[in-house]
């Protein structure tokens, strides 16, 4: 009885039933009315909501640099007048401004019209003068330096920097250089110049090592995370307080080299990869017997998995086609390859280095320029070999380490704290202020 009232009340010719139509319909349509006003209302106030290409870029204005020049600041923006709008592209433009080591700080304010959009930019320059002491324990010198480094950024207002550094101490030397990182407009190309001295105990052998010379490099983007260059140095070299080796000579070298990088961070990365490959030629114009070549080739790439966090793994190769002066052959253990073992203990002409790296980070805070703060433990495994230019891959077998550590990251630097058994069944604490890769 209750489903024949039920549809009795309902039934087609209820007038009940065409006025619940009515209201239902009335109410949809109220609705729908209510959801496009909204839409328009938002879509004319917020730009993300704007279609690509409904307007175009108006006048493009900077404030605030008092030292830069506005032409780099255009050419770092990658926008133009009469470029069609997108709110992603000028926000990666505003990203591409903060990335300017003489740069602190970027605001971009638009003002929309019903057909552009001005952009009116402030820019606040940092400190273009930068001085700071260096004070650190190298084992390579077996011993502290301490110095001074001092650069001025943006000189002239043209994105050049000037650097001046001091060494003293365990290692005594004395370094300035130049450099431009876009000249001759499309053509892309960065500059650097630059001279040093030095003088330190070489450690692996019983003589000080004098090193004198200069540099000049030129270098191209390569695509979007690509860079290629080549560089040509001029060096002198003298042997001191030595019973084998006396004298100078000059040991001109030409370096080709070639990176790709997408890591996230520079300093802490989690993701990304960076690869990068060097072909030296050395001895030039010193006749053939003095002449050599080498290559080397580094790949590490970083992965993001779950408990485990960060996956870090590296592979570099080096190799030669004939016997290389002392200072330029390869000197593997220690705490920057093959943890635990003695440092320096493993030399040759061709190398093979391998790390299998587990990073898990208790807390972490990017900073500009790829720096962090943070803490953290890891597990690790290094494989490594050295054997000389004539000799086979196989002729020398893989020394091995592995081990435990926590490390700290400060800025630019990574502390960290480790032991490391090694393939002779040594325990070794290891100590050192940067990561391996």
């Amino acid at each position: 009885m209750c489903a024949m009232f039920f549809r009795t009340r309902l039934s087609a010719n209820s007038p009940v039933h065409a006025t619940v139509i009515r209201a239902f319909t009335t109410a949809i349509f109220a609705v729908g009315l209510g959801i496009f006003l909204f839409a328009s209302t938002a879509s004319a106030q917020n730009p993300f909501l704007q279609r690509s290409g409904d307007r175009k870029i108006g006048r493009i204005s900077f404030l605030g640099n008092e030292v830069t020049q506005d032409y780099i600041l255009y050419r770092t923006l990658g926008l133009k007048e009469g470029d069609s709008y997108d709110a992603l592209e000028v926000s990666d433009a505003w990203e591409r401004l903060e990335q300017l080591n003489f740069v602190a700080y970027v605001d971009i304010q638009q003002s929309r019209s019903a057909e552009v959009v001005d952009l009116v930019i402030q820019i606040e320059e940092d400190q273009r003068v930068q001085v700071a002491p260096r004070a650190e324990y190298e084992r390579r010198h077996d011993g502290v330096i301490v110095g001074l480094d001092a650069r001025m950024l943006n000189v002239r207002g043209r994105a050049e920097t000037v650097q001046l550094s001091t060494s003293w101490w365990a290692k005594h030397g004395y370094y300035g250089g130049w450099s431009n990182p876009h000249i001759l407009g499309n053509a892309r190309l960065g500059l650097a110049v630059g001279a040093y001295w030095e003088r330190y105990d070489f450690r692996f052998e019983s003589f000080r090592l004098r090193e004198a010379g200069a540099w000049i490099g030129v270098s191209r983007p390569a695509g979007q995370h690509g860079q290629v260059g080549i560089t040509y140095q001029y060096r002198d070299f003298g042997f001191d307080e030595s019973d084998v080796f006396s004298g100078s000579g000059a040991d001109p070298r030409l370096d080709l080299n070639a990176s790709f990088d997408t890591r996230n961070i520079q300093y802490y990365p989690s993701a990304g990869v960076h690869a990068e490959g060097q072909v030296s030629v050395g001895g030039l114009g010193q006749g053939d017997e003095a002449g050599y070549t080498f290559f080397e080739a580094q790949l590490a790439t970083f992965y993001r998995l779950p408990f485990v966090e960060i996956l870090a793994a590296r592979v570099w190769y080096r190799g030669a086609d004939v016997t290389l002066p002392l200072y330029e052959r390869t000197y593997l253990g220690g705490p920057s390859n093959l943890r635990g073992l003695d440092f320096g203990s493993i030399e040759g002409d061709q190398s093979y280095l391998a790390t299998l790296e587990i990073r898990r980070p208790i807390f972490i805070l990017p900073l500009r320029d790829g720096r962090t703060v943070g803490l953290g433990v890891h597990a690790f495994h290094d494989w490594g070999k050295s054997f000389e230019a004539n000799d086979p891959f196989s002729s020398v077998p893989v020394r091995w380490s592995r081990g435990l550590g926590a490390h700290v990251n400060l800025n630019t630097k990574s502390f960290r704290f480790e032991w490391a058994r090694t393939d002779d069944g040594d325990n070794v604490f290891v100590f050192e202020d940067t990561l391996t890769f």
